[in-house]
C-alpha cells in the first residue's frame, strides 16, 4: 500500500512542478530562457499525466489478474 501511495505522490508532484514551470510562479522575469522553462513545464505535465494513466491501467490489470487467480 505504501508503494501505491508513493507512486501517486511522485506522479502528482511531477504534474505540480510542471504547472509551476508553465506558469512561471518562481521564475525571475529577467530569465532569458523563459520559453524553454514553459515548454519544459508543459512536457512535465503531459509526462506526469501519461505516467498516472498508465499506472492506473496497470493497477486495474493486476487486480483483474489477481481476481482470476483466486477464482481458480
Amino acid at each position: 500500500m505504501i508503494l501505491i501511495i508513493t507512486n501517486y505522490a511522485v506522479k502528482i508532484l511531477t504534474i505540480i512542478v510542471g504547472v509551476i514551470f508553465l506558469t512561471g510562479l518562481f521564475m525571475s522575469p529577467n530569465l532569458p530562457n523563459r520559453g524553454m522553462m514553459q515548454m519544459m513545464g508543459g512536457m512535465l505535465i503531459v509526462w506526469g499525466l501519461y505516467r498516472l494513466i498508465i499506472y492506473r491501467i496497470q493497477l486495474k490489470k493486476s487486480k483483474i489478474e489477481d481476481d482470476e487467480d483466486e477464482d481458480e
